[in-house]
């Protein structure tokens, strides 16, 4: 009642309340700043009964609780959203607890299913039909509660036997209990007897539904008699369907007598002896069929018995053909009967193994031929091999071909001055021993073998030429290889070579007075190898290399001078370039001119007009660095031009270069081998002459001061480089 109130308070302010705006009481949450409050109900179920529980205590949270009404449902209300737990609980059922997630300004349902806390029996049949040939059936007994089971069989009927009358179970199990019935005990007809079960966990009943009537069976699938072993068995004739079974044996196996052919059975089996006259079977597979009739059914036992064979000798096969190329062949040899076969072989010989030879069997062996070749020349090759044994004779044809194959490895030989010897390979790619000889055309040809056998080895031959008489040019020839009616032919080309022949580039050299180096080159105008080398004796010349070979390239010679340590002048020279195609002399010659610097501090190495009147030193600083040479005309004087002179060595392209300064009046002349090349008429100044050479060799260089009766003046610094 208290809830119900609650409840009709509740939607009587829901309804007084339509249009109030809520309070915001609670201002720390912010998805429910108004307490908007929820409520969970829901209904408690019997697990089992699938019906609703009353008086079920339910516990929200920590304080708040209620009890199921007469229809099992709870109900609380002002539920603040969030997580809570829920408790139930009742005398004799499994307390439980649940977690629930509740949203703000909702309805949760929340049906919830108890189990009692009891043991409960459970049966798996509540019927088991024996039919006439079944005499055994089970059932399953199990606890589906939450406590121990304790169970026992009440059975008053001695028809019936259980393999298990009583036990316990925990919770969750079950046990497999096996009813077996005496239906000897009962009479013919159907029975329905009750078994009943009690148990703390409840208390019920089956029913056994019981056939009786005969039913025949038969022990024992089949008979299997040894030759060998005892020759007498049993089979028997039950009934385990009850009554009185009448049966009649009947069979169509002249080599079997049975101890009884007809007869009753009701409760134990009845066994019956079979037994076997030998003298009655054959050699092989005996096989009978004994049939068991009855008014309840009929039975069937196939009887068997085997007596071996004789020995019986057979082969794979009776012919083996080894052919070109085979040369092991296997057959199997079998015993077609019963027993051991003793089996041998005879009539082979020495290109023929076999293995093994002999030996016994119950079933077969497998036996290699192998056929050697190696002893063997071209033909064909027969034997009739013979296998005795306790079990018959056989005969096997084998026949074998010896065909060699001459195979050579090479077709062609090209032989030049670099090659003087080669080599082919004769190999016998066939069978059997192949002879073999060799024949050339050309006495130049020399062969390190020229006949032999060989069987499956492989012969390599060295042939050789010899071009020591030959004139040059080309020749051809042939090798041939003989084996039988086979031949094989090598076709020789050889190229004597013709005589080197040495050609150089250049037989003179001259060197300039800025080169030093320069190249010769060296080729081969003939063929073959040339072979050169240099022999000189030049102190201001080096040659590298001194010595070389060559074919058809052309070889560098690289030719350096030293003309540092040499004074002016004309220097020659030559050397030899030797080789086994002919010498060649080459000459060398250099012009050697050093710079000329001449800064007149005195005449020593001029000559000509040097006096009072004419040219001389002086440190006037009129001159470009004093001292300097100066000439000087007076009026009572000669009048005669001055002139100084001396040897110079120059080259075309050097510069000459000279320092002059006209006092009263300076008419100069310079000369260069007897060639004006430059003039200068000043007056109190300075003119420097520049001039380029455009001859070479050593030359006079004349400086003429021309007769003036107020003439004077100066020249320094004379170079030419």
């Amino acid at each position: 009642m208290k809830i119900r109130l609650k409840f009709l308070l509740f939607l009587l302010i829901a309804f007084n309340c339509e249009d109030t705006v809520p309070e915001r009481d609670n201002l720390l949450d912010h998805n429910n700043p108004n307490y908007i409050y929820s409520y969970i109900y829901g209904t408690i179920i019997d697990s089992r009964t699938d019906l609703p529980i009353s008086g079920c205590k339910i516990v929200f949270g920590e304080k708040d609780s209620t009890v199921s009404d007469i229809l099992g449902k709870y109900y609380f209300e002002n539920i603040i959203h969030g997580s809570h737990y829920l408790s139930f609980i009742k005398d004799n059922y499994l307390e439980e607890t649940d977690t629930i997630d509740i949203e703000y300004n909702t309805n949760t349902v929340h049906n919830k299913v108890i189990i009692e806390d009891v043991p409960f029996m459970e049966l798996s049949d509540t019927i088991l039909i024996f039919n006439p040939e079944e005499v055994a059936k089970s059932l399953v007994i199990s606890n589906s509660g939450s406590r121990s089971l304790e169970w026992n069989i009440d059975n008053s009927e001695e028809s019936i036997s259980a393999d298990i009358m009583s036990g316990s179970i925990n919770p969750g199990e079950n046990r497999n209990i096996i009813f077996s019935i005496n239906k000897h005990m009962l009479d013919e007809g159907s029975h329905n007897l009750i078994v009943s079960f009690l148990s703390n966990g409840g208390v019920q009943s089956i029913t056994l539904n019981i056939l009786v009537e005969p039913f025949l069976v038969v022990t024992g699938d089949s008979i299997l008699f040894d030759i060998n072993d005892d020759l007498t068995s049993t089979f028997g004739v039950a009934n385990p369907g009850g009554g009185t079974l009448h049966f009649t044996i009947t069979e169509n196996i002249t080599w079997l007598a049975l101890s009884q052919y007809e007869g009753q059975v009701e409760g134990d089996t009845l066994f019956i002896e079979a037994s076997v006259d030998t003298n009655q079977i054959i050699d092989g597979d005996n096989t009978g069929l004994i049939q068991i009739a009855s008014e309840n059914g009929t039975g069937f036992i196939p009887v068997f018995i085997y007596r071996p064979f004789p020995p019986l000798l057979e082969l794979s096969t009776n012919d083996l053909d080894f052919g070109l190329y085979q040369n092991e062949l296997t057959l199997n040899i079998s015993n077609g009967g019963d027993g051991v076969l003793v089996w041998n072989v005879y009539e082979t010989n020495e290109w023929l193994s076999v293995a093994p030879q002999n030996g016994e069997t119950v079933d077969e062996v497998l036996v290699s031929i192998n056929v050697n070749r190696s002893i063997l020349y071209e033909g064909n090759y027969s034997l009739d091999m013979g296998i005795n044994s306790n079990g018959g004779y056989e005969q096997i044809d084998i026949t074998c071909d010896v065909v060699p194959i001459l195979t050579v490895s090479e077709n062609n030989f090209y032989f030049n001055e670099s090659t003087n010897q080669l080599s082919f390979e004769i190999t016998n790619t066939g069978s059997g021993i192949m002879p073999w000889s060799i024949d050339v055309n050309d006495n130049w040809i020399i062969l390190s073998d020229v006949e032999g056998e060989i069987i499956d080895e492989t012969i390599e031959i060295y042939v050789d030429v010899d071009q020591s008489e030959m004139d040059g040019g080309n020749y051809n020839s042939s090798i041939i290889i003989y084996s039988g009616d086979a031949q094989h032919e090598i076709n020789v080309e050889m190229d004597v070579p013709l005589p080197p022949i040495l050609n150089i580039s250049v037989s003179e050299l001259y060197f300039s007075n800025d080169q030093n180096e320069t190249s010769i080159y060296i080729t081969n105008t003939g063929e073959g190898e040339l072979s050169w080398s240099i022999m000189e004796d030049i102190s201001w010349l080096t040659i590298s290399p001194e010595s070389g070979t060559t074919t058809m390239e052309e070889d560098e010679i690289t030719v350096t001078v030293y003309n540092d340590n040499l004074s002016n002048g004309e220097y020659e020279g030559s050397f030899t370039i030797n080789s086994n195609g002919g010498s060649n002399d080459v000459s060398a010659m250099i012009n050697v001119v050093n710079p000329t610097y001449e800064d007149f501090s005195n005449l020593s190495e001029w000559y000509g007009d040097i006096s009072d009147d004419g040219w001389n030193i002086t440190n006037s600083n009129n001159c470009q660095e004093p001292p300097c040479a100066t000439v000087y005309f007076c009026a009572v004087c000669d009048e005669e031009d001055a002139t100084i002179n001396r040897q110079v060595w120059v080259e075309t392209g050097m510069e000459l270069e000279l320092f002059t300064y006209g006092y009263w009046n300076l008419n100069l002349n310079i000369y260069l081998g007897g060639s004006l090349i430059a003039e200068v008429n000043n007056s109190y100044s300075i003119e420097t002459i520049n001039h380029t050479i455009t001859a070479s060799g050593q030359m006079l260089l004349s400086i003429v001061s021309e007769y003036n009766y107020l003439g004077s003046g100066y020249i320094d610094n004379l170079s030419i480089e």
